[in-house]
Order: structure tokens, then sequence, then C-alpha cells
């Protein structure tokens, strides 16, 4: 059994906003817990908002723009082939998990530079507990996978939350690290059931916390808890098939010898759409907003934000920054002098954001002044953009998701919804002031990634340099004393 710092990461599968529930619930065993402790009322996910963003965002620190997957599910240019994490086949009718050999895992698509930043590199050990989260860039990762629990979230059974908790205690009775990761996922329980079983997922929570926490506590020291879920759902009214939605778009070709467009939708929420370039000599590299308005005579992103089920669309601009369009109007977001600029630019404001409109603000007021906005803090859309994996165009639906072959699914993510990046965070633990590490607050918002500060911090134990100590969710930049 180790001596020293214990850090727990409590990670829920599109939970999402769960804080507000502990009260209004009743959830006594969880805020006993966290009694004392810092919470986040509103915790901006990663965009897309699918687990495998979330996991490389928090683990080495990074932005959006160095994403080397955007999910599950990615879209290679190089090669024309959609690359899958997918570790396991389940078939709904017998029950079974059938794993799949071969499949890549995200550490065959982090680079050497990105691998420096992941958390086990930082001298710390890693003990990962999670069917979802690869073995990335570590020296030392327990990772303790199991088909039963694919099986029981597969099949939303709330007994993965027992069984995952008895696998967290017996890893910290017999494996050796400084932070130990517990992912339990109510992916499954949400999708099916909806608000329904978020609440149910969180009722039997309670009733299995103080087997978590006694069993940490007879360890011999204190520990520290940290709880939150990576995306939430967001309620559909029904399901498209990818290629159906886009069927009416003149031009793009999905199959065959003259195929010019692929469609990737992870949590099957949002579309990102790649094209070739209209110019055959340069392949399917990236294609920006004056190619798109103009794609062999037809301007796509005017034609996919007249489809009824469109929000908006979102491409990157030559100029830098992104463009934003609607059905009814079109803004633009950038980064200048003095922080960030969204400006509109013709008909209505597809964003509502009228009190940002036309200045430059910074990212902590972005944050502050859009996270209860349909669609929160959308400087992340400039940084995912940028990353070598995204589509040409980001799609955002409304009122149906992309479950077309799971007719029963009621919910979907993936997309930069409040529903869907809405989540929410607790933490607590032994308080170290000389380092900042004090807790007892109450924050309204803040940025998932934001994360990885706080716990490198925890686990050093010491006070960051900048610019880690601006990019610090829980400690921020709190001084001896408080």
């Amino acid at each position: 059994m180790k001596e020293g710092p214990l850090v727990v990461l409590l990670w829920l599968d599109n939970l999402g906003v769960f804080y507000p529930l502990v009260s209004e619930l009743g959830l006594a065993n969880i805020a006993a817990a966290f009694a004392g402790g810092t919470a986040v009322r509103h915790l901006i996910g990663a965009v897309p908002s699918v687990t495998e963003s979330a996991e490389v965002v928090i683990k080495a620190g990074c932005g959006l723009d160095r994403l080397p997957v955007l999910g599950e599910v990615t879209f290679d240019r190089d090669t024309r082939q959609y690359l899958s994490l997918k570790q396991a086949d389940f078939d709904r009718e017998t029950r079974s998990v059938t794993p799949i050999e071969g499949a890549p895992r995200l550490a065959d698509f982090v680079k050497p530079a990105l691998a420096k930043r992941l958390i086990p590199n930082l001298g710390f050990a890693w003990c990962q507990i999670g069917c979802k989260l690869g073995q990335v860039g570590a020296r030392r990762v327990i990772s303790l996978e199991s088909e039963e629990a694919i099986r029981l979230e597969q099949t939303a059974s709330l007994d993965i939350i027992p069984v995952r908790i008895q696998a967290l205690l017996q890893a910290v009775q017999n494996y050796q690290a400084d932070l130990y990761l517990l992912n339990i996922s109510g992916d499954s329980v949400v999708h099916d059931q909806g608000a329904t079983g978020q609440t149910a997922f969180l009722k039997k929570l309670d009733d299995e916390f103080p087997t978590l926490v006694d069993g940490l506590a007879a360890r011999g020291n204190r520990f520290t808890l940290i709880m939150f879920s990576d995306h939430g759902s967001r309620p559909i009214q029904g399901h498209i098939e990818p290629q159906e939605f886009l069927a009416g778009i003149r031009g793009l070709v999905f199959a065959g010898r003259n195929r010019n467009a692929a469609l990737v939708s992870n949590g099957r929420g949002s579309l990102y759409l790649y094209l070739g370039s209209p110019d055959d000599r340069c392949g399917w590299h990236a294609t920006t907003y004056r190619q798109l308005r103009d794609y062999h005579g037809q301007d796509i992103l005017a034609a996919i934000a007249d489809v009824p089920e469109t929000v908006f669309v979102v491409c990157n601009r030559e100029e830098g920054g992104i463009a934003i369009l609607s059905a009814d109007g079109e803004a633009t977001l950038s980064a200048v002098d003095g922080g960030f600029l969204y400006r509109l630019v013709a008909g209505k404001d597809p964003l509502g954001l009228d009190d940002l409109e036309g200045r430059a603000v910074s990212a902590q007021e972005m944050l502050e002044r859009t996270h209860d906005k349909p669609f929160p803090y959308p400087l992340q859309w400039l940084e995912l953009m940028q990353a070598p994996c995204c589509g040409d165009v980001m799609i955002v639906v409304d009122k149906y998701g992309f479950f077309w072959d799971k007719p029963w699914v009621v919910c979907t993510h993936g997309g930069p919804s409040c529903d869907e990046v809405g989540t929410s965070l607790m933490a607590v633990g032994p308080e170290k002031r000389k380092a900042g590490i004090i807790y007892g607050r109450q924050l309204a918002c803040g940025s998932i990634g934001h994360l990885y500060g706080s716990l490198c911090r925890v686990l050093s134990g010491r006070p960051l340099d900048p610019p880690w100590s601006q990019a610090d969710l829980l400690f921020g930049t709190v001084s001896e004393g408080g």
C-alpha cells in the first residue's frame, strides 16, 4: 500500500451540469463528502463534447488546436479513410462484448511534442481506470479495463457504479500511484433515458458514495477527491442520417470515384464536413471561407445554413479567425490585440452576443459572459478549427441528432450547445496554503482545460509558474493567506 498523498479523479461520463442536482435531489452522501470544498457550477467542456476530446485537453493541458482526434471517429485527409478508436463491438441482443483486434488507441495519434505535456510524463505515476480511456504517452500506466464494465455501460445498467467503485478501491489497495482516475460511464443511461437517466444515476451514485469515501479513508491518510463530468447531452426530437441530411446540397459526393466529401459525427450531435480542395492538385487540404462560398459554383456554406434543421455553420477565414453563418446572419470571431473580437457582418446575430459585439474582450470575460448562453465560450471553436484533424465546416443542428441507427436514443452530444458542453465539478482535499491549495470557493463558471493546472499543483504540492498559475481552475493565483 502506498504512503503519501492520494488523489482521486472521479470522471462521470455524460452527466452534464450535475452540481445543482446535489441539493435538488437531496444527495446527502455526495454533499457530505464535498463539504467545505470547491464547486464549479458551470464547467464548460471541450468541443467536440465527447470523452476523447476532454481526455487529451485535461491530461495534456493543451488547446483544442492540438487535438489529435475528434472523438471515437476521425477522418484522415491524407489517406481519405475513417479512423476509429472504438475498442469493442457490443451486441445488444446477446449482451456480448467482442474486442476489436488492432483497433487504434489515442497513443497512435499523439505526437512526441504533445506527449511530453501529458501528466504522467511530469514525473507522476498514473493509475488509469476506465474502459474508454487509452494509454497515452505515459511511462507508468496501470490501466484497469474490463469487458464487464463495457457491457454494463452499453446496457445502461446502474450496476456499473458499484462495480467501478470496487475496481478503484482494489487498485488503491494493490497498486502504487499518485493519481487514480476512475471513469464511471453514464453515457448510455443518459442517451437512452435523458434527464430521468441522469437523476437515476446520481441517486445510485449517492447510495454508493459512503463505500467509496470509507474505502479511501481506510487507507490511513487524507485524500483529494475531484469529481466532474466530461460533457452533457442535448434532448432531441428525431434522428437523421448524416449524408441524408446533406443530400440536397449540390456538388457534394460521398462515395465512388468522384468522392469529394466526408462526414464525422461523434456523440451524434454536430457534423464535421471534410471537402476535397476545389483545385484537384491540392488534394484534401483544408478548405476555407472563400472556397466554400464558391465550391465548383456552389455556395456550400449558405446552402447548409439554409437547411431547416441547421442552427449555424462555422469555418476558417483566410484572414484568420472563424466565420459563423446562420440562415439569417453572419458574424466573425478572431484574435486581436487586447483579446478577442466578435463582430456582426450581416443580418441577425447568429449567437446572440449583442453585449460583446464589436469590442475586444479577454478570454475570461468571454467565458463569464457566455457560460450560460445557448452556445457558451465560442473561443474554443477558434482553436478547434485549427486542429489538423478537424473538418472544414462544423455544422450545428437543433432538435435532431444523428443516431439514425439507434432510434431509441433521446439525447445526443458532441456539439457546442449549452446542454452538450455544460458540466459541473466538485473538489475537496487537504489544504496547503503556501502552495495556494485552498478550497471553499463557489465558482459560477470555468473551463475544463484549466483542470490540468489544478492537478499539477495538487500533485506537485507547490505553486505553479506562469502561465499555469493563471490557467488553474480550482486555485488560480490564490496567494498565501487566501
